[in-house]
């Protein structure tokens, strides 16, 4: 049984500190510092390094959980390398660390895994691997990954006489102009004219909800170099505008979104796969569906997270016992546990699916006849979907960005005036960070 972690403040786990005799003489181990913020992966990880090392005992894993999320997890990197002590693996770096690979400091994965048997890139579901390259190389192993969907309270398109969006997408009707007119079905207001249930926040303060809906339009703000800002664009105007009329013309959500509303007084919104455990129980059904695309039957896509362990290049012996651990972590049984430790988190491999279609039926209460269309439905999002446009850059821009957005949601600014305002700040931000 895996237990779960309760402490979220720094923890080292040494699982081995003795030396290795051999017949020659005594070695001493290789020992690779495996560092990650996330409880979960803290969890999956002390499970596998306890397996690992029983089958190497010649390398020692210490497993580190770093408080503060993923700024915290950077401040101790970026402190690490400063001091000439960088950890040999990182796991769940999300944003930061496009700077560390831009400097030269992490491992191609990429040319390991082409010559292995346990982490061949064949094995693995369509589309992540090069959705997850950064400037040509894989830095970070596709263990798993997770797809924002749109989650949904699928009693409330029930009582509206409704079809939810999952059933609509099955049918090929899920888009634009069916999800609005279910939104405007679903939203309710109380007495005073105060919203009581919000029809549909498909975007909302966190970045990667606003950019996967101009994904979905064929869209993106950055160009593939990095080196031009895309703003101005039709896909990128036409996808804002989009979401700025379903708040202030047609009024069925709002971009702050569950800041100011509880779950349960929103019928839809684009979430993490996660949030599909956070739906009331009922009656077993499958109540999340794609980011709506602009027109019906299109290509089911968006923005996806899929981070995984980094290997930071710390010489020829610490990289052959880091690679030795990363692939060990992308074997079927080390996947096989993450989906269980984190079901959120689909696996990466394409042979742990039906192990985690399983899980997800009782974790997220899916209809088992159902699993296989789910697990379809998010290996087609893995592979017409995009990172968020990370970089050294990143920051930077969404600082700039973010704000507009902001005003444009909100009804306070012209869509396509604020954007043409905003290309040449962020323009300035592309070409300082990566030239012209």
């Amino acid at each position: 049984m895996i237990s779960k972690c309760s402490n979220c403040l720094v923890w080292t786990l040494t699982l081995v500190t003795s030396v290795l005799v051999a017949a020659s003489g005594v070695y001493a181990k290789q020992v690779i510092s495996v560092k990650m913020f996330s409880p979960d992966l803290y969890e999956w990880h002390a499970h596998e390094a306890a397996r690992f090392m029983e089958a190497y005992p010649d390398i020692e894993i210490e497993v580190e959980q770093v408080a503060g999320g993923a700024n915290g997890l950077s401040e101790v990197v970026t402190l690490g390398i400063a001091t000439g002590n960088a950890p040999d693996v990182v796991d769940n770096p999300l944003r930061v660390y496009y700077p560390w690979a831009d400097a030269g400091l992490l491992v191609d994965l990429l040319p390991l895994m082409e010559s292995s048997e346990i982490a061949h890139p064949s094995l693995f579901v369509p589309g992540i691997i090069e959705t997850k390259k950064y400037k040509g190389k894989l830095y970070s192993a596709p263990t798993h990954f997770d797809p924002p969907t749109t989650v949904f309270q699928g009693r409330w398109f029930d009582e509206a006489g409704l079809r939810d969006p999952y059933e609509l997408y099955k049918s090929d009707e899920w888009c634009w102009e069916t999800g609005l007119a279910a939104a405007q079905k679903v939203l309710q207001q109380s007495p005073d004219g105060s919203v009581a249930r919000w029809g549909w926040v498909m975007s909302h303060s966190t970045d990667w909800s606003w950019q996967a809906h101009i994904v979905t339009n064929g869209g993106y703000t950055i160009s593939d170099d990095m080196k031009l800002a895309q703003l101005t664009s039709e896909p990128v105007v036409n996808a804002i505008q989009w979401m700025a009329d379903a708040y202030n013309v047609h009024g069925v959500g709002t971009f702050r979104g569950t800041r100011v509303a509880p779950w349960n007084a929103i019928a839809m919104a684009t979430r993490g796969a996660t949030a599909a455990e956070r739906i009331p129980e009922g009656a077993p059904r499958v109540q999340t569906a794609p980011i709506a695309p602009p027109q019906c039957g299109g290509a089911a896509a968006g923005i996806v997270f899929t981070d995984g362990p980094i290997l930071f290049d710390n010489g020829e012996d610490s990289v052959a016992a880091s690679w030795k651990y990363v692939e060990w972590l992308m074997s079927p049984e080390a996947v096989e546990t993450l989906a269980r430790v984190s079901p959120g988190r689909l696996p990466g491999r394409i042979d742990t699916l039906p192990a985690w279609g399983d899980i997800a039926a009782e974790v997220f209460n899916f209809p088992t006849d159902e699993i296989q269309n789910v697990i379809t439905m998010y290996n087609d999002i893995a592979q017409h979907s995009r990172l968020l446009p990370f970089g050294s850059h990143f920051p930077e821009m969404m600082s700039v960005l973010n704000p507009a957005i902001r005003d444009i949601m909100n009804g306070q600014a012209d869509t396509r005036l604020k954007l043409e305002e905003t290309q040449p700040v962020v323009q300035a931000v592309l070409t300082k960070h990566h030239g012209n």
